[in-house]
């Protein structure tokens, strides 16, 4: 693919020979799943329901309700429901082809093999998958429809990329190093909660806000909005971003509430900040 402008025009000459195939694509709810298989395909699964663990590559992970995880092809694996589950939901997709591989490096599964939502997304590829099954019922456009879908699904991580959640190898974590190293890599991320470091860490959130005092002499809420506030006074300064870019880029979807924030912290609002260090 190239790409030529001329003044004010941008264009590009499109490829149109990348291969991607749709095996089969579906939905089920059971009671516990025990599966050990090698897929000669890709396995992209969205868990709406029944805590699961996979063990790939000799590393254990969790996946949660509302998290997507990929199996790659020609790789041992084996998934199961954990003991206190009733019930299994999700939906699947199968797939294949030449580019696959080139196209699924670019995404955040070339790092993480789980990962976790935002909600306007989840809901949007659950929407997806919900329609491009109704529409499989006519075989004549299964093939456009599956592979729209898969490009769409592709599309989506591609654009979003910053918005998942990076999920950690299932184990239980003890050394706060860890723990500190799991939620700096998602300290700019808006989806950050207690929550997700517990599950994530399997420990409770008395335990963690216990490590966080022993450890930082503050509580967890108010380490994530120190860092993120250091990070904003960076681009106030370095930057000319409006400061609604720069409240979303440190994690604050809210921009009153980054100002509040931002103020209780260097006592000045960003505004004034900018201000008084440019004078």
């Amino acid at each position: 693919m190239s790409i030529e402008t001329n003044n004010h025009t941008t264009y590009y000459h499109v490829n149109n020979n990348t291969k991607i195939e749709t095996l089969d694509i579906g939905h089920s709810i059971d009671s516990k799943w025990d599966v050990k298989n090698t897929y000669p395909y890709y396995c992209l699964n969205y868990l709406l329901s029944g805590d699961t663990i996979i063990e790939i590559a000799d590393k254990k992970y969790k996946v949660m309700p509302n998290q997507l995880f990929l199996i790659p092809p020609n790789t041992d694996v084996h998934y199961y429901s954990t003991p206190s589950v009733s019930t299994i939901e999700v939906y699947w997709v199968n797939f294949y082809g030449q580019d696959c591989e080139e196209l699924i490096a670019l995404t955040n599964f070339s790092d993480h093999l789980i990962l976790t939502l935002p909600f306007q997304i989840r809901k949007s590829i659950l929407s997806a998958f919900k329609e491009t099954i109704e529409l499989c019922n006519n075989s004549n456009i299964q093939n456009i429809v599956c592979t729209q879908f898969i490009s769409n699904i592709i599309k989506t991580l591609l654009l979003h990329s910053k918005l998942y959640l990076k999920s950690d190898v299932s184990k239980k974590t003890t050394s706060f190093n860890e723990i500190i190293t799991l939620i700096n890599s998602n300290i700019f991320n808006t989806n950050l909660s207690a929550s997700f470091i517990c599950k994530q860490c399997y420990i409770s959130p008395e335990y963690l806000s216990k490590l966080f005092k022993k450890n930082m002499g503050t509580n967890f809420s108010s380490y994530i909005n120190i860092e993120r506030i250091k990070k904003a006074s960076s681009l106030l300064l370095d930057t000319d971003y409006p400061i609604k870019k720069i409240a979303e880029t440190v994690g604050y979807g809210d921009m009153y509430y980054f100002c509040k924030k931002f103020k209780k912290y260097r006592l000045m609002t960003p505004s004034q900040y900018r201000r008084h260090h440019s004078d």
